[in-house]
């Protein structure tokens, strides 16, 4: 008997038994390749919009607890009384209504303490008639104290056990002060010395306070206001803003910073850096970074940079992007950055690039600027996770899910 040599042919469907494993596993990892292609692609879009169910509604200010879990909104409306609304950051569903009055300052602001236990708001009408400052029990809900003077800034201390309110009214040396009030005795136990004026006819506020992390440090800004007495006429000049650190153990200053008009700042999380976003002289538009960090140490700047613009002739001063608030995230290694028209940037806090936009969803909210810009504080700030970024438009809050961008960046 011979041998054959005829091999047996494989059928139709014995060669796609044996190709189909391939197939299979070149499609996995396609639609696992795509997957992750698409996912570095993909918009990113706020997680909640928390909106006013009040129609003409605008948000003065906000704040979020440092555990992420609520939001606080001062929301106000020409003509009526301004109140407080806690929500919920993930169903964005309404906990408690705090009733605050009549808001008269464009700079009114609320706080909330980082132990989460109080809540704070200032920029009342008239200090003769009504409070324009005052602290609620968080948990409770009580209100605990009224401050019957003129202030429209304020921010707790690190620990919680101190607030700083600005304060307008003048004391005994004739410049308004900074009063810081502790909790433990419910008093004002000391005011923190004032600056001199630059001219008899020149007067100027505090604002946008700010604490160090460290504890150390009190932050502000001494905000020039011309009066029509003034030599130079008002709309020629261009008075410089002073941003201060103060020691809290001496009172005294450690550093100050003099620039055009100081929008915001903020300490880096180890409290060596600080950021600051302020306006351009509007002769020089161009010629002077808006952002810039420096050193607290010894003063000197680490970096400077120029905000991104879309224009080419602006019509007029608004039309020009200014960061309006940033905020450190809690890792200090990006920056949360809002522009006067609503956009978000993060930025890398060691050279001030620009890493990742984050894209307003206009079509999503009830988007209308007053002026074409918002220029009122705050507009961005982290949890103290950093895992939620929440940020703001003229009538909507927006959360932000910050693990949706972080392998991008």
């Amino acid at each position: 008997m011979t041998k054959s040599n005829d091999k047996k042919k494989l059928t139709r469907g014995e060669k796609w038994l044996l190709v189909a494993p391939l197939l299979c596993a070149v499609l996995l990892f396609s639609v696992i390749w795509f997957r992750q292609k698409i996912g570095l692609l993909k918009k990113i879009e706020p997680y909640l919009i928390i909106e006013s169910s009040t129609w003409g509604d605008s948000i003065e200010s906000m704040d979020l607890t440092s555990d992420g879990l609520l939001a606080a909104v001062l929301w106000s409306q020409r003509g009526a009384s301004a109140h407080i609304e806690l929500y919920d950051t993930y169903k964005g569903t309404s906990r408690s209504t705090f009733l605050v009055g009549n808001v008269w300052s464009k700079n009114a602001s609320i706080a909330l303490s980082p132990d989460n236990n109080w809540l704070a708001c200032a920029g009342g009408q008239n200090a003769d008639l009504d409070p324009t400052a005052r602290v609620w029990n968080l948990q409770t809900r009580a209100k605990i104290a009224d401050f019957y003077q003129d202030s429209d800034a304020l921010c707790f201390s690190s620990d919680s056990k101190t607030l700083a309110l600005s304060n307008r009214s003048l004391d005994g040396s004739g410049y308004p002060t900074i009063r810081l009030w502790q909790f433990n005795t419910k008093s004002a136990f000391r005011n923190l010395p004032s600056g001199p004026k630059k001219s008899k006819n020149d007067s100027f506020h505090y604002a946008h306070l700010k604490f160090s992390p460290n504890g150390q440090w009190l932050a502000s800004v001494r905000c020039i206001q011309l009066e029509s007495g003034s030599e130079t006429p008002v709309f020629m000049r261009e008075p410089d803003d002073v941003l201060e650190i103060k020691s809290l153990k001496t009172g005294r200053v450690i550093r100050s910073f003099r620039m055009k008009r100081v929008v915001s700042y903020d300490f880096s999380p180890d409290s060596n850096t600080l950021i600051v976003s302020h306006k351009a002289p509007s002769n020089q538009p161009l010629q002077n970074p808006q952002l810039a960090a420096y050193q607290i140490s010894n003063g000197q700047v680490k970096w400077t940079a120029f905000t991104p613009t879309d224009w080419n002739e602006p019509d007029s001063e608004e039309d020009k992007l200014t960061v309006t608030d940033l905020a450190f995230a809690p890792d200090g290694k990006t920056l949360a950055c809002q522009d006067n028209v609503g956009e978000v940037t993060i930025r890398s806090t060691t050279t001030g690039h620009r890493l990742l936009t984050l894209e307003t969803p206009r079509d999503r909210i009830k988007w209308k600027l007053s002026g074409g810009t918002i220029e009122k504080q705050p507009a961005v700030q982290y949890s103290a996770d950093g895992e939620i970024l929440m940020s703001r438009g003229p009538r909507a809050v927006l959360l932000w899910n910050t693990n949706d961008w972080k392998d991008k960046l």
